[in-house]
Parts: structure tokens; sequence; C-alpha cells
């Protein structure tokens, strides 16, 4: 059995939590529908999301921008607002994805994605800036100039993936942020507004020199990323992706911008599979047990490196490849937490395990011969001492096994007196918190009746425990086997006979007081 070190007392700070403070959806005409709001209200209400981030806000399917029969050009913002009052009235600020090019103002026809968005630059600066202006004017007289502030105004998506993304050179990007960043600053110097929104981080050094060379007013530097490529460096151990993070986050400290806002307004855990391929549609590394415990070795590695990190996406609603209509359906992107009917998946429950580490932290020392991507963390908040571990191994990783682990769980400091303490256990693992794994077993139905949807609702709960423990010397005695991609997270609570003693005392004494009245 390896045995870990836990120190006596949390002296390591609280986790920043850089992952809570941002959500994503796939496009602005997706928010229209029922069931991806009621998805958004579930995870705002578990996790309390600040920012939600989306393609499309301009898409032709929205209908903001309108040409005329006799070339007049219109705006209209009824669908937009329908949008923008959902997110406000649920307590989000959006990050305002300005982008794709209305056809009406497009230089050219080039576009992406099963609903089509323009991915060329504006025909004419002029007929775009008008078009910002009324825009900003429109969303500031609706929403009040004090809550747009405290939104975010993204320059298009991924530039840099030329003609998947922008037709335009980087030149020809960097024209159209520093049109947009002209308006939106010219209309208040308060607003906030960033780029480049690049696939990867290729480009945050030449930005940042554009805007200080230029004079053009910048608030955030965003970018993506993705740990599709780990198997393509040398000796993959899952770590690269953490290192490309951490490396960014120095190079734009060291730019002169040391203050700028990092948001990392795309990320995911799709993986490459044990062979090197890349599948960027029905990629099922997001579906499987993977993705929970690839989320809990990124977020616990990357915690200092951003200040909000948003996944892509919230939920299955979700349509770049075209409707998704099976419930694990392969044919189409999934890269929700959620299901198309609201089921959690893995990465959803190690969101929430984290959610839940608040806190100072204890300094854990692992055995000799753990490998990079197992780990765990222990919080002391108040009277409750809380643990998550995981066993992530990537595909590409060879010798993948359990993990075998025992250590010592400190009581907190109010329980150390008593003889027990109850430990409750959360363990997610094959078809008990991740369902995924379950549907393949019923057959991989396209179709579920009611009782199958059940059966795959009941698969997706981790395995919970619940009992009384001894307390020697101010700890408990834990032993934990972890199977490949499984992780568990552990909460010491109270003392279940004196909870019930003082409930009983406190019931008594309401009778009492009722009797005398």
């Amino acid at each position: 059995m390896n045995t870990a070190k836990v120190s006596s007392h949390p002296t390591l700070p609280a986790l920043q939590h850089p992952w809570s403070q941002c959500i994503t959806v796939g496009r602005a005409y997706e928010l229209l529908r029922a069931d991806l709001q009621e998805h958004l209200l579930r995870l705002k209400k578990e996790f309390g999301y600040r920012f939600i981030r989306f393609h499309a806000s301009f898409h032709d399917d929205v209908a903001v921008v309108q040409e005329l029969p006799g070339g007049e050009i219109v705006y209209r913002w009824t669908q937009l607002d329908h949008i923008y009052d959902f997110l406000v009235e649920s307590g989000f600020d959006p990050i305002v994805e300005i982008n794709p090019m209305p056809k009406a103002l497009a230089s050219g026809d080039s576009t992406f994605f099963w609903y089509k968005k323009n991915i060329t630059p504006p025909r004419s600066y002029p007929e775009w800036e008008r078009f910002m202006q009324a825009y900003i004017e429109h969303t500031v007289e609706r929403y009040g100039i004090a809550r747009v502030r405290d939104w975010r105004f993204e320059v298009w998506n991924e530039p840099n993936l030329r003609n998947s993304f922008w037709t335009g050179t980087q030149d020809e990007y960097f024209e159209l942020y520093a049109s947009c960043a002209q308006i939106l600053k010219g209309f208040d110097s308060q607003l906030k507004v960033g780029g480049p929104a690049g696939a990867g981080m290729q480009w945050n050094g030449d930005f940042l020199r554009f805007c200080q060379s230029e004079r053009v007013p910048v608030d955030f530097v965003s970018y993506h990323v993705y740990p599709v490529d780990e198997a393509d460096k040398p000796e993959p151990t899952g770590l690269h992706m953490v290192a490309d993070l951490k490396k960014a986050k120095l190079e734009i400290e060291d730019s002169g911008y040391e203050d700028l806002e990092i948001l990392i307004t795309e990320w995911n855990t799709q993986t490459q599979d044990g062979n090197k391929n890349v599948k960027w549609v029905g990629n099922e590394s997001i579906n499987r047990l993977i993705a929970g415990a690839m989320v809990c070795h990124f977020l616990h590695e990357t915690d200092d490196c951003s200040d909000a990190m948003g996944w892509w996406v919230a939920s299955d609603v979700f349509e770049e490849g075209g409707p998704q209509v099976e419930v694990y359906g392969s044919r189409h992107q999934h890269y929700g937490m959620l299901t198309i009917d609201g089921l959690p998946k893995s990465s959803y429950h190690a969101f929430s395990f984290l959610n839940r580490m608040r806190g100072d932290r204890y300094e854990l020392t692992l055995p000799e011969g753990a490998v990079p991507t197992q780990n765990g963390i222990i919080t002391q908040e108040g009277s409750a001492t809380r643990a998550l571990f995981w066993n992530t191994w990537f595909p590409f990783q060879e010798e993948a096994g359990a993990w075998e682990l025992s250590f010592d769980l400190p009581v907190p400091a109010i329980r150390k007196d008593a003889d027990d303490i109850r430990l409750t256990i959360a363990h997610v693992k094959k078809g008990q918190g991740s369902a995924f794994e379950a549907w393949q077993a019923m057959g991989a139905p396209a179709n579920l009746t009611v009782i199958e949807q059940r059966a795959l609702e009941a698969a997706s709960h981790p395995q919970y425990t619940s009992k009384m423990v001894p307390i020697q010397d101010g700890c408990i005695s834990v032993t934990l086997t972890l199977d490949v991609n499984e992780f568990a997270f552990l909460e010491l609570g109270g003392d279940a006979a004196g909870s019930l003693a003082e409930l009983s005392n406190e019931l008594h004494n309401i009778n009492d007081s009722l009797q005398l009245e």
C-alpha cells in the first residue's frame, strides 16, 4: 500500500477557482432554446458563474443587420435583446464575441460551421463602425452603462486559423481589433475590450506588441487551449498543456502588460487516442470517465494561470456540426458537461467536487511512484475537512493502472475531541457518475424508452458511502483504491448522535415555549 503524508495544519492558500468565473455555449441563437436556458440556470445555481461566452451574436439567424432591397442598412435588435435579457436576468455578464460578419456588411461569402457563420472582414470600415456604434448605444440604453462596464468585448474568434474562422491576415485582424476598440472605448473608456481569442497562444505576443506600438487600448488577453496535442510532445505526460499555460502567463506579464486580465475563453478535455488520432467531431473523451479526471488534473495544476477559464461548452445543446439528437451520439460535437437531456457527465462531478474544495489547503506529499497526473487536494473550511483525489491517465500514457493510497486525514479542530466522525465519500467510476459507459453497455441506443432513460440517469450519479469512523490522534485513517481515471471526493462531517441530541433539545425547548404561551 502506498502511503501519502499530510501536513498537520492547512498552511497553503485557498484555490482561486478561475474556472468558476466563466461558462460557454455554442452560439447566440441557441440561447433562445428553453432546454439550454434550463441547463444554464442549473449550472449558474451550482457553480455561480459570472461570465458567459458564445459565438455569433451578429449572425444572420439573430437578424441584427439587414440590407433592404434599395440598399439601405437597418438594425433590428429584437432577438439579440431576448438573448441578452435572459442572460442579464439570470445574473450573467456576457463576454461578447464580436462576430461573425453580418452578410450585409461582409466582404465575402466564406462561412464555417453547420450554421454558416461568415468569416470575412468588413467590406467597408465606415459601415462596420456605424454598426458597432449603434450596437453599443443600444446595448447601454437597454442595460445601463454600469452593468455593461462589467461585460467583456472580445474581438472575433480564433483569427489565427485562417480560412476556418477568419479569411484575412494577421494585419487585417489587427485593423478590425483597432476599429472595435476605438468605437467601444470612444463611447465609454471603462468598457472592457480585448483579444485575440486565438487558437493557442501563438498570437498573444504579436497582439500585445501591436497594441503597444500603435497605442490601441486593451483590457484583457484571451486565448483557447485544448489538450489534443499532448501526444505529439516528446515523452507525453499530460503536463504539456499545463506548461504552456504557465509560460503564456509569464510572457504576458513580461510584455509590459502585467496587469491585464487573462481569459481562457475556451478549453475542455478533448484528447488524442492511443494511436495519436485527433478528432474535433465526435471526440468521445468528453463523454467518458477520463473527462472528469482530466478536469481535476488540469484545474489543480493551472489554478493561478488565468483570471477565468471557460469550459467549452455547458451543454450538448450545441450545433456547430448540426443539432445533437442522441443522448451520447458521436456524429456531431458533444462538448457539454451535461447531455442534451441534462444528465451530468463525469466532468460535471469533477467541477462540483472542486467547487467544494474551499479554504486553506494541507500540504500533501505523495508516495514514490505516483505519476504526474495522479494527485489530490485537502482543504479545511470551518468545521469541514474535504479531500479530492484522482488517478488520471491519458490514452497514450503507458502502464496505466489502479492507484492504491492510504493517508491520515486531519479532523476539523472543532471535532478533534470526539470519538468518531462521519466520513462521506463520492466515488466516480464507469457507470457510477459516468453514464456514458452504461449507455454503451445498453447497446448505445439512439432512442431511449422512459425506463431506459431513468436507468441512465441513475448511472449518472456517483457511488456514495457514508459512515462513522474512529478518530485517533486528531485524524482518521483512509484507504482509497482508484482505478484508471477514477476520482473520489471525501468530506468529514459532524457527529451524527450529537447532532440528533441537539435537535431533540431544540424541539423540546420549542414545545415548552408553545405550552407556556
